[in-house]
């Protein structure tokens, strides 16, 4: 029996818990496994694990994740514009029905194939809204979790201490006005 069951042996890892937590943390930003909770709880657990890495390897594990978040930027500012063509087009369509409307009126045939791709093509415009909306709220929740995670190592040590300019230039995109503007927006589609 023992020959075709051979005991297995017990494989310590080469990594402490800290630093496994760590690398889970800084992981991929698009669907982080950790809640911005976890990460402030355990942000001693996240420095001490980061602290056990050689400075190359800190420094490469530090441009990736500002990688990322350059990444995160880029799809919430693509979100942004989606949702404003969106809601322009909804607005081309609203004055249309309305400009059309009355002149249509005589011919009641042609209204009512009117008013139902308005009608159709509205709602398909407002799923379409919230949806850019729900996706550009989980990729707000990934943005705050990289600059959570960014904080927590450049606090200890800033490999890169320059400015960057894509930084500097998706921030510039991403305004607090407008990131505002589109979350009340939001608020006020779903009620």
């Amino acid at each position: 029996m023992q020959k075709l069951y051979p005991q297995s042996k017990y494989r310590s890892s080469l990594w402490s818990p800290e630093l496994r937590f760590a690398m889970r943390a800084v992981g991929k930003a698009s669907s982080p496994c950790l809640t911005i909770q976890d990460l402030m709880e355990g942000k001693d657990i996240f420095r001490a694990g980061l602290s056990q890495l050689p400075d190359e390897l800190f420094r490469k594990v530090y441009v990736a994740k500002r990688a990322s978040r350059d990444c995160i930027l880029s799809r919430l500012s693509t979100n942004l514009r989606e949702i404003d063509a969106l809601e322009k087009m909804k607005d081309v369509i609203l004055e249309m029905h309305k400009k059309d409307g009355g002149e249509l009126a005589a011919i009641s045939k042609d209204l009512e194939l009117f008013k139902t791709e308005a009608a159709t093509r509205g709602d398909s415009i407002d799923e379409d809204i919230a949806y850019r909306h729900a996706v550009y709220a989980d990729e707000l929740t990934a943005l705050t979790s990289t600059n959570t995670q960014l904080s927590l190592m450049s606090s200890d040590s800033d490999p890169e201490s320059t400015s960057d300019e894509s930084e500097s230039v998706m921030s510039d995109e991403l305004d607090g006005s407008s990131v505002a503007e589109v979350a009340e927006e939001g608020n006020q589609a779903e009620y």
